[in-house]
């Protein structure tokens, strides 16, 4: 979850930023917006699997209960 907000962070800071860098070929904005999908579906994904994991355990403490 911490390296899906991270590259989230670099995406969307190149972003805003892309105006400011007339001057320098800078990134490209296509492969940004790419990379901000990319990131929120790293996110879900690992947020999916969190809660599978918690209720995996909360199923695995009732059957042992």
């Amino acid at each position: 979850m911490q390296a899906a907000q991270s590259q989230l962070a670099v995406h969307a800071h190149n972003i805003a930023n892309v105006s400011t860098e007339a001057l320098s070929p800078g990134p490209d904005l296509v492969e940004d917006i790419v990379g901000l999908i990319t990131a929120k579906t790293m996110y879900a994904a690992n947020a999916t699997a969190f809660a599978v994991l918690a209720d995996t355990e909360r199923h695995l403490l009732d059957v042992r209960a």
